[in-house]
């Protein structure tokens, strides 16, 4: 199973496990390299979508995984068995608050690994990580098809970020991430060339964000 490179980073942040469950599977592509690559013996695909599950089926059918990867239709969670022991929980693919969403509203008290990757409101996922028990890892930032990704390895742990860090990453900072700096470039000459148009407490609001993205930029 090849892999898109951030599909292929997201599945290559999963740790050696009994099962890991992938929510939002779509078709079935991370458990399928997770088992195809032995990382996991087992692995579960979740959907809501009925279609998606069925898709993944199939995926995993013409693979022959049937007796390792149970596809499932269902709402967040609420697909994982106690009997699946689940070691990984992988969210890739979607909204960091319908992400947060779906993880307060299933257990995660004794999951080992979090793996996320969130579209959007990824300082809010960075704040939900430490409020639930557990401290980032390890976080990559990659650019594919003119889009950046961040995909996120959380444990069980506990730790705290600065506003600077929770808005921008502390590991992609202390590690000088040239991905990074190649987007916070990007993010200021594009709110700069929106000052004109915004009102005065926009305004004052956005020429901060400039600041701290020019000062963290500055450093890497």
């Amino acid at each position: 199973m090849k892999l898109s490179e951030r599909l292929f980073t997201v599945a290559a942040a999963v740790k050696p496990c009994d099962c890991a469950a992938d929510i939002g599977t779509d078709h079935a592509y991370v458990p399928i390299w997770l088992c195809e690559n032995n990382i996991v013996k087992r692995a579960v695909a979740g959907d809501v979508s009925r279609g998606s599950a069925q898709k993944a089926a199939e995926n995993i059918k013409a693979c022959g995984y049937e007796d390792r990867i149970s596809a499932r239709c269902g709402n967040g969670l609420k697909i994982i068995k106690k009997e699946d022991n689940a070691g990984c929980i992988i969210i890739a693919g979607m909204g960091g608050m319908l992400m947060r969403n779906i993880l307060e509203n299933g257990d995660i008290s004794n999951m080992p690994q979090l793996v996320l990757q969130p579209q959007k409101d990824i300082p809010e996922i960075r704040r939900y990580i430490h409020l639930a028990g557990y401290k980032i890892e390890n976080e990559t930032m990659l650019c594919e098809d003119n889009k950046y990704y961040n995909i996120i390895s959380a444990v069980k742990g506990s730790e705290s970020y600065t506003e600077t860090e929770y808005a921008l990453g502390k590991i992609l900072i202390d590690n000088k991430d040239k991905t990074l700096k190649e987007w916070l470039l990007l993010e200021i000459k594009k709110y700069e060339s929106l000052l004109g148009v915004m009102n005065e407490e926009k305004r004052i609001e956005v020429k901060n964000k400039i600041e701290m993205y020019k000062g963290v930029s500055e450093c890497l």
